[in-house]
C-alpha cells in the first residue's frame, strides 16, 4: 500500500486515510501493535494498523456489531413488558385453599383447545435490527452474540439455534412464547423422554411497542396485566408458525362454546376425552401422562388454562368428608 494510503492515521474516534481510502470507525486500540479499525455498515472487511501500515484481515462477523439497540434500552423494563401474563384457571380457584369452584369462564363463539405442557416458559425477543434475547418466566439469560449466558433449566441452549434463524419483526418487538420441556427441565420431563431429550413448542406470540418501554416499571407491569400485549389471533400464530418452521403446541379441537361443560366433574371427563395421551413425546420411553389443556378464543381476548391434578385433587377432597363418616 502506497505512502498516502499510510498518511495521516490517528487513535481518535474516527480515523481517516487520504483521499484515496475511506474512512474506517475505531473499533479498539491494540497495545503496542496498533489498532482494529472497523469499517462503516456494508463494508465487508476490517483493517488492522501495525506500525503504521494497513494490513486487511478477514472479514468480520456482523454479529460483533450488533447489541446497538439493546444497549439503548433498559433491560429491566424489556423484561417487565415482555413476561408471560398470568393465565386463569376455567373455573376459578378457592383463594382459601387452592380448590376449583363451580365458576366457570365464560366463553363465545368458537374454542380452541391446545395441549398444555408441563415444562418451562421461554422467551425469544426479538428486534428489526436482528438482535434477540432469550429469557425464562422471570429473567432474561441471553443476547445474540454473547460468549457466556444464563444456563438456567437449559432454556437458552434449546431455544438459540431457532432464534438465530427467525425472521426479524418489521417494526417494535415480537415476542415468542415457547414451552421447553423433557430431560431434566421439571420433574415431569421423564412424561415426555425415556431419556435425556429436550424440546420446546411455540404457544404464544406477542407485539409489543418499543415506546412501551418508556414508561417506569410499574406501570408496564400493570399495563402487561390488565391485557396491554397484543397477542396474535389463533389464524396469525398458525401463519407465523407455519412460516417460521416452528412446531406448535398441539391443536386438540375447535369446539363451540355451548358444548363446553360448566360442572367441575363435568370437565374432568371433558379432558380426559380431548387428551387422553400426550401429544408432543420426544421418544418411545416417555410416560405420556399430559397436564391439561388451554382454551382460547380466536382473537386470544380470553383464554384460561385447565389441568388434570386440579379437577382429580378437588374432587378427592369433595369425597373426604364422606369417607370420615
Amino acid at each position: 500500500m502506497g505512502r498516502a494510503a499510510r498518511a495521516r492515521v490517528g487513535i481518535e474516534n474516527k480515523t481517516h486515510c487520504s483521499k484515496t481510502a475511506p474512512p474506517y470507525m475505531l473499533a479498539r486500540r491494540a497495545a503496542l501493535t496498533g489498532v482494529v479499525l472497523r469499517p462503516p455498515r456494508g463494508e465487508p472487511h476490517q483493517l488492522l494498523l501495525v506500525y503504521g501500515e494497513f494490513v486487511p484481515t478477514p472479514p468480520f462477523s456482523r454479529q460483533e456489531g450488533q447489541h446497538s439497540m439493546l444497549r439503548a434500552i433498559d433491560l429491566a423494563a424489556l423484561n417487565t413488558a415482555t413476561k408471560y401474563p398470568s393465565i386463569p384457571t376455567y373455573h376459578a380457584l378457592d383463594p382459601k385453599n387452592g380448590s376449583l369452584i363451580e365458576d366457570a369462564a365464560d366463553f363465545d363463539g368458537d374454542v380452541y383447545l391446545t395441549e398444555k405442557v408441563d415444562g418451562t416458559n421461554g422467551r425469544i425477543v426479538s428486534f428489526p435490527s436482528g438482535d434477540y434475547v432469550l429469557g425464562s418466566r422471570e429473567e432474561l439469560l441471553y443476547a445474540r452474540g454473547d460468549l457466556i449466558g444464563n444456563p438456567a433449566l437449559g432454556i437458552a441452549d434449546a431455544l438459540r439455534p431457532l432464534a438465530d434463524r427467525v425472521t426479524p419483526p418489521t417494526s417494535g418487538i415480537r415476542v415468542l412464547y415457547l414451552e421447553v420441556y423433557g430431560g431434566k427441565v421439571t420433574a415431569a420431563g421423564r412424561e415426555y423422554t425415556g431419556g435425556r431429550a429436550v424440546g420446546h413448542r411455540l404457544f404464544d406470540a406477542a407485539d409489543i411497542p418499543l415506546d412501551v418501554l418508556e414508561r417506569p416499571r410499574a406501570r408496564i407491569s400493570s399495563w402487561r396485566e390488565d391485557g396491554g400485549q397484543r397477542f396474535l389471533s389463533e389464524g396469525e400464530l398458525t401463519r407465523s408458525a407455519t412460516a417460521e418452521s416452528i412446531e406448535l403446541v398441539p391443536r386438540l379441537a375447535t369446539v363451540d362454546a355451548g358444548d363446553l361443560p360448566t360442572g367441575i366433574a363435568e370437565m374432568q371427563t371433558f379432558l380426559a376425552g380431548h387428551l387422553p395421551a400426550s401429544r408432543v413425546a420426544l421418544d418411545e420411553g416417555a410416560g405420556g401422562r399430559p397436564e391439561g389443556i388451554v382454551l382460547r378464543n380466536s382473537d386470544r381476548s380470553l383464554i384460561a388454562k385447565a389441568r388434570f391434578q386440579d379437577y382429580r385433587r378437588t374432587l378427592e377432597r369433595r369425597t373426604q368428608p364422606a369417607r370420615s363418616r
